[in-house]
């Protein structure tokens, strides 16, 4: 019996269904379908996640030591 813990089931199309067949078997290794989809689904979130969470530039450090003495604002008027 599964371990319902561990595994869950996805519905594909009959279409995409084939084209995993076809992707597992063009690897050096063929691999099942399933692996094929944590193989994409682990490429994807990679690609997606890592973008997200790059470091930006500091907005603190260019707000304040980015700008140059004659563009910020005096009080002294």
């Amino acid at each position: 019996m599964t371990d319902i813990t561990k595994y869950k089931s996805v519905a594909v199309k009959h279409l995409t269904y084939d084209q995993l067949k076809d992707l597992s078997i063009c690897n050096e290794t063929p691999i099942s379908r399933s692996a094929m989809v944590a193989h994409l689904v682990d490429k994807e979130w990679r690609k997606k996640v890592t973008s997200i969470h790059k470091p930006k530039r500091n907005f603190f450090k260019m707000l304040f030591l980015g700008l140059r003495q004659s563009e910020v604002k005096s009080n002294d008027n």
